[in-house]
């Protein structure tokens, strides 16, 4: 907890290589001192204690780091895709690696000596697979945070900010102007294009919706509400608790107005 945080600024300021190979390396290296310094009389202060500290910090290093890295430059649209592929290899790579050190540490004899031997050959394993992600992270290339969608990409909050089509985007800031447009005939048809589009049809273009039965979004459709704002006028903000967004949403909508922009 306390070393994740300021690795991942890190890693967004300077890159995310150096912050794995780092974590990787110091990851293996605590590994490689209970190879080293841990014996069959007990010592936690001498022996345990130092190199448990190591490990919390190389796993605070390289683990949040790695797993932001590994779904950072996904589309939007396949942003859970890609999370749940990290999760699934996160998973059996964990599957992978235990089955291997119990086979390693096997039935070791009560002698201490024998088992003494086991966990030392297991431990050591564990620090050359660290080791070697570690370096393998050189071959990781720079993120750019908060790369702006390309031509088919949707930003991974799209599917819960999704609002009509007659109706301003979430968090849009109007910024001074040029007065707008007086509204021609073709703007009043599309405009009555788009308004004549029923509550299913609009659920239905929704991604978090689209998979859904045609007749349970009737269903959602005969549930929903109108609500209209005027410009600059708030329904309910992002983050908001849910409690709020619901007495919000009962609520006149001209009681909620923009926060101030900074």
């Amino acid at each position: 907890m306390v070393v994740a945080g300021p690795a991942s600024r890190l890693a967004q300021r300077i890159g995310p290589r150096p912050v794995l190979v780092a974590g990787g390396l110091l990851w293996g290296g605590a590994v490689l001192w209970f190879v080293e310094q841990v014996g069959v009389t007990p010592d936690f202060a001498g022996q345990w204690l130092p190199g448990m500290v190591l490990l919390g910090i190389g796993a605070g290093t390289l683990f949040p780091v790695l797993s932001g890295t590994a779904v950072a430059s996904a589309p939007g649209e396949s942003f859970a895709t890609a999370t749940g592929m990290n999760s699934v290899a996160r998973q059996v790579g964990a599957a992978l690696g235990v089955a291997i050190v119990i086979a390693i540490i096997g039935t070791p004899t009560p002698t201490p000596a024998i088992a003494y031997t086991a966990f030392r050959h297991a431990w050591a394993f564990g620090a050359v697979c660290l080791f070697v992600a570690g370096l393998d992270c050189l071959l990781v290339g720079r993120v750019q945070a908060g790369r702006a969608p390309g031509p088919g990409d949707a930003a991974p909050g799209d599917a819960a900010r999704a609002v009509p089509a007659d109706t301003e985007p979430w968090g849009t800031v109007r910024s001074p102007g040029p007065r707008p447009r007086r509204v021609t005939a073709p703007d009043r048809a599309q405009t009555a294009a788009r308004r004549a589009e029923s509550a299913a049809e609009f659920l239905a273009r929704i991604p978090l919706f689209s998979g859904i039965d045609p007749e349970v979004l009737e269903q959602l459709a005969a549930k929903a509400r109108t609500r209209r704002l005027s410009a600059g006028k708030w329904l309910f903000r992002e983050h908001d608790p849910w409690k709020r967004c619901m007495s919000c949403a009962r609520a006149d909508s001209r009681s909620w107005t923009r926060p101030p922009v900074r």
